[in-house]
């Protein structure tokens, strides 16, 4: 079972562990879902346990469930990649000191991202928010295109009407913790009008 003293110690192996899955030669290197998206999720997740005042085991199961959440991106499909990583994640786990228990919770911190998410638990919660925290920032600006171009790859197709696909992603989105709604609703909200201020000048003149 962990104990207080290796934390920080089962943590710096699950970053070693997915840093050198996503930097593996034979990996994809896709433009949105990579080793940056990943720790800009973990940041994030941290970010908002720390506001929260969260102990040390849920903040580990936060750290955990982030640096794994994405990483079946980079084994399978789009569409069930969060069971892919689970999978990853049960696999690395089993050969740690980490309890059944603490692997379960990260687990379902993991699945609580599938779209569309349903987080119950405040630890689901944050983590989805960490995962769309970038919607309510001018970063949003970049990672659109970012996704787009990675949708477009993976499918090996273009992808039509791509702007108010956006808007209608933003517009359906919420953030599950009072602290991310407070801090980032309204800058979501300027992200909605300027995908609307672009959709409206790429519209030819009636």
């Amino acid at each position: 079972m962990i104990t207080k003293t290796n934390y920080e110690r089962e943590e710096a192996k699950i970053e070693r562990h997915i840093t050198a899955l996503y930097n593996a030669p034979l990996s994809p290197h896709y433009p949105y879902h990579n080793l940056a998206h990943t720790k800009m999720v973990v940041r994030y997740s941290q970010m908002i346990a720390t506001f929260y005042n969260l102990g040390r085991p849920e903040n580990f199961t936060l750290t955990a469930a982030a640096w794994f959440h994405d990483i079946g991106q980079i084994f399978g499909s789009m569409l069930f990649h969060e069971e892919a990583s689970v999978k990853m994640w049960n696999e690395f786990a089993e050969k740690t000191t980490i309890s059944s228990a603490v692997r379960q919770q990260v687990s379902q911190c993991i699945l609580a991202t599938k779209f569309p998410p349903s987080p119950s638990s405040l630890l689901e919660k944050i983590i989805c928010d960490a995962d769309t925290f970038h919607f309510g920032t001018v970063y949003f600006r970049e990672t659109d295109a970012l996704v787009k171009k990675e949708l477009e790859i993976r499918t090996n197709e273009k992808v039509s009407d791509w702007i108010r696909k956006s808007i209608d992603l933003l517009q359906s989105h919420r953030f599950y913790t009072e602290y991310c709604q407070a801090l980032l609703d309204n800058g979501k909200l300027n992200n909605i009008h300027w995908l609307q201020t672009l959709l409206k000048n790429e519209e030819p003149d009636s």
